[in-house]
């Protein structure tokens, strides 16, 4: 039997869907006052009041959006258009533009793309030849079953497919990593062919066919880079060529060789700097030395970089910007609403945390991916809400001093998100509210799922 506060919280969950499938207007200026897009007696749900929801105690069931991959993009080179801003990841909305898990921003406004040649889920970007490439795993659901991915090419018109990979099973499947070198690009993941190219798990297109890179390695890579004249692709293998190579390898263009003993678990990043290869990941051993999740290789020999990084489990990101070494990392979470770093940076001898702040609403992000776009580095993350206490809904900027909104109030939002921040918003308007209000009585809801919605006033609605 559903009491009546049940129903009531249902209907306005229903309300709240209902809501969500209305048509969005494709842009708002950001200078435009919070709430004014928003349906009469609604609150604009992350301009106004949401920061006491996310710092006050999560449900542990709803998370913010998760921006898997970055980067930047010019659709036509040298010509007019503005260069843009892409991400990709899991949200269906970006600013007021409606995005199912790919947008760009060219610094005003978001679009959203879409193709039946995306992914599911994408996980990789890079710009090829001046086109946009995105990978990712293709798959239905209940059970999992994995299909076949296309590596999508954009023109700024038109999606056209470079290839078709072919997953390893039904149970495993899809393209996780990209690398431009030259005229070549490198696609690493779970797959054994590529457009009938049979390639294990790596495969490379030279602008005209697919190559295989000799017998390939023993699990997807998810993590590429040049580093002495050298691909360096690393990620969950022991083998590459059919020989030892413990997490990490170096393809010559005809031969695989490890980099010394290599680590002891998966890699997630890679960068070059000041003649190093920094290398990211979940690892405590770095040529069998003693590190936490992040070394350095310098062409003979592994250093753990003054013993590493205390992190929530991994480093998944590095970049150098304005000279700095930079590590993005999973938060070491302590509830939601606590914050957290999430970046650090490395001044030649030692880590410092780079005062990010960072809030999520489960209580731990990842830091995913950057770029630079327009002068300030862009980060990506997952279950990311605030960096640097400001609003950062999956990306922030930071211009080497401060962190800032890519666009005030314009982030990207998941519906079970939006749906609890909205509901959060109207919680007022619940007191007092009969069964006999709505003209209907007893609603049967059994059919819908209502979870974890948070009031932001240490309650829990379940």
């Amino acid at each position: 039997m559903w009491s009546r506060f049940s129903v009531r919280l249902a209907r306005v969950a229903l309300a709240a869907l209902a809501l969500a499938v209305v048509t969005i207007p494709a842009h708002r200026s950001s200078a435009q006052e919070p709430g004014t897009n928003c349906p009469d007696g609604w609150r604009s749900d992350f301009d106004n009041g949401w920061a006491g929801v996310v710092k006050g105690v999560p449900t542990g069931n709803i998370s913010g959006p998760t921006v898997n991959t970055v980067t930047t993009w010019d659709p036509d080179g040298s010509g007019p258009r503005p260069e843009m801003l892409v991400v990709a990841g899991t949200f269906d909305q970006a600013g007021n533009a409606m995005a199912k898990n790919l947008a760009m921003f060219d610094g005003e406004r978001w679009t959203g793309l879409s193709s039946p040649l995306l992914p599911t889920t994408i996980s990789a970007m890079c710009v090829y030849q001046g086109r946009l490439i995105v990978v990712g795993s293709t798959y239905t659901l209940s059970p999992t079953t994995y299909l076949p991915t296309e590596v999508a090419c954009f023109d700024g018109l038109t999606w056209t497919s470079l290839g078709t990979a072919t997953p390893v099973s039904t149970a495993s499947g899809g393209l996780t990593s990209l690398k431009v070198i030259g005229d070549s690009l490198y696609v690493g993941g779970t797959f054994t062919a590529i457009n009938g190219v049979i390639a294990s798990r790596i495969a490379r297109w030279d602008g005209h066919a697919w190559g295989t890179l000799g017998q390939g390695l023993g699990n997807g890579p998810t993590a590429m880079a040049e580093f002495q004249g050298k691909l360096i692709a690393a990620g969950g293998f022991t083998t590459a060529g059919g020989v030892s190579a413990n997490r990490i390898a170096a393809w010559d263009g005809s031969t695989w060789s490890p980099l010394g003993d290599g680590l002891d678990n998966t890699v997630y990043a890679l960068t070059v700097h000041e003649g190093a290869l920094i290398v990211g990941g979940s690892f405590l051993s770095a040529g069998g030395q003693p590190t936490r999740y992040i070394a350095r290789w310098n062409g003979q020999t592994w250093d753990s970089m003054g013993g590493g990084l205390i992190t929530g489990g991994r480093v998944s990101m590095l970049t150098a910007f304005q000279g700095r070494l930079l590590a993005g990392y999973t938060s070491v979470g302590a509830g939601a609403g606590t914050p957290f770093d999430t970046m650090a940076s490395w001044n030649g001898s030692q880590w410092t945390g780079l005062n990010t702040l960072s809030y999520s609403y489960n209580g731990q992000s990842t830091i995913t991916q950057s770029t630079v776009f327009r002068g300030k580095l862009v980060v990506s993350g997952s279950d990311l809400i605030y960096m640097g206490n400001v609003h950062s809904l999956g990306v922030a900027q930071w211009d080497g001093q401060e962190w800032s909104s890519v666009c005030p109030g314009m982030g990207l939002r998941s519906s079970d998100f939006r749906l609890a921040a909205q509901i959060n918003a109207m919680e007022p308007s619940l007191e007092g509210l009969s069964d006999e209000d709505s003209g209907h009585g007893q609603v049967d809801i059994s059919a819908v799922e209502v979870k974890g919605i948070s009031r932001g006033d240490d309650q829990t609605y379940n």
